[in-house]
């Protein structure tokens, strides 16, 4: 599961065609560029289904069990080379999110977001 921390990292993340490069520590140590035998290449250009899955939480403290379920989710389907997860939970960026997206609804600033291989993109409110 990655975070993410501002518009140009969820942008880069939601571009399916193009592996997103983990650069966890776990990963890639601090101070160190990603190696590209951990890059999937051609392994990932030649899926056809991939996908990505973002969960938006303004208010962390209130949805701590959510944000461990998706952890769980997230360590569970590592292995598959066509999803990967991410999180924003930075109450500013929710905002503007909110502001300049349709992947909120009416009353709620917590989301999760999916965008498949085809390009759309499907919402469900966290409330």
């Amino acid at each position: 599961m990655v975070t993410l921390k501002n518009q140009a990292a969820i942008e880069k993340f939601l571009d399916v065609e193009n592996e997103w490069s983990e650069m966890t520590k776990f990963l890639v140590p601090k101070g160190k560029e990603l190696r590209s035998e951990l890059m999937l290449g051609d392994m990932y250009t030649s899926n056809k289904f991939k996908t990505r899955v973002i969960a938006c939480v303004y208010n962390k403290g209130d949805y701590d069990e959510e944000l461990e379920e998706i952890k769980k989710v997230a360590r569970r389907s590592a292995g598959n080379l066509n999803i990967r997860i991410g999180v924003v939970t930075d109450p500013k960026l929710v905002k503007v999110l909110k502001k300049e997206t349709s992947w909120f609804g009416d009353a709620s600033l917590n989301t999760v977001i999916m965008k498949r291989y085809d390009g759309k993109i499907f919402n469900l409110d966290m409330l």
